[in-house]
Formats: C-alpha cells, structure tokens, sequence
C-alpha cells in the first residue's frame, strides 16, 4: 500500500537522506534522525527539518519512505509552504515535522527501514534546490504565489475599506468548484 501524506506547514532529494542512524548534513536542509511514537490510534513519524542555508525557505518537499524487508510499504510526501511569507524558515531556523502513519506501518519498523530524501526546495528569491522527482516543484510555488496574492489583495482590502469589509471577504462562502 502506498500512501501520500501532503501536509502544508510552515505557517505563521535526492541530495540528502536522513536514516535512523545517520542524519544527512549536507545541502540547504538539515533532516534529524525520525521518531516513530505509536498513539492510540495511530502513529507518528517526527523529524526536525533545519534550514542549514544562508536564504530563507519558501518550501520544501520531504519524501518520506518506510520499508518492511527491503520494500517500499508506505510512501510519504511532506510539503512544506510558508504560505503567509512570514519567514518561519530563516536560515538556521528549526521545524519540528510529525507525520501521521498508519499504526501497521510503525509496528516493528526500525530506524534504519526509514527513508527520507529532500526532494526539492524553493527560497524566498525564487531559487530552488534538488532534482524534484515528485515533480512537485511546480505546484509547491504556485501555492506560495497564489497565498501570497491573496494576502497582498487582502493587506490592500483593509487599508482601503477597513477590518469589516475583510471580515466580510473572508466570511464570503467559496465559489462552485472552488479547490477547497
């Protein structure tokens, strides 16, 4: 069975692994060594993502494999958007990431059958990093730009017509077909 996690956080790869035993240290990103904790109804799969550059992180994208006998079971994107453009992820900047798995997958798993790979950053001046395999690249920056517009066109709401008309706005139920 496999599995897709995407997960939009930073809110408010080929090119480096990070296993139980070794967590990687080279490229823009620093991943820490997993933890896998089992709750009552599932599990969670917990790293730090350390942003090791001298730019501010946009987004990300962390595929996240776990094996059972040398097989690939359950496969796991994070991708992580600092969709406000707050800068959460400022060089030297630590993210606690906690991925939910099936209790299934995390029973008997050990560390070194978790396999994680940056697949591909983007920074705040629109250069980017990593092979991007997923081919997630593409939507992860047309999500940045998108949440950026919308914030901008609401900064420019309120300057113009006040809290109210925003409270208005954002209280506007979605339009047919609306993506969310």
């Amino acid at each position: 069975m496999i599995s897709l996690l995407l997960a939009a956080m930073f809110w408010p790869g080929a090119g480096w692994q990070a296993t139980g035993t070794q967590p990687a240290q080279a490229g823009p990103v620093r991943l820490s060594k997993p933890v896998v904790s089992e709750l009552e109804r599932y599990a969670t799969l917990s790293f730090d993502l350390t942003n090791t550059s001298s730019k501010t992180i946009a987004g990300c994208n962390v595929l996240t494999k776990i094996l059972k006998q040398g097989k690939v079971v359950a496969e796991y994107g994070y991708a992580g958007l600092d969709l406000a453009g707050v800068g959460n992820m400022r060089p030297g900047r630590v993210l606690r990431v906690e991925l939910y798995i099936s209790k299934e997958e995390a029973r008997g798993l050990a560390e070194s059958d978790i396999k994680m790979t940056v697949d591909y950053v983007v920074f705040e001046d629109k250069s980017s990093w990593g092979p991007d395999t997923q081919t997630l690249g593409r939507a992860i920056n047309a999500e940045i730009s998108g949440a950026r517009a919308e914030r901008r066109r609401l900064k420019t709401l309120l300057k113009q017509h006040g809290a109210q008309k925003v409270v208005e706005e954002l209280e506007r139920p979605d339009p047919p077909g609306a993506a969310w």
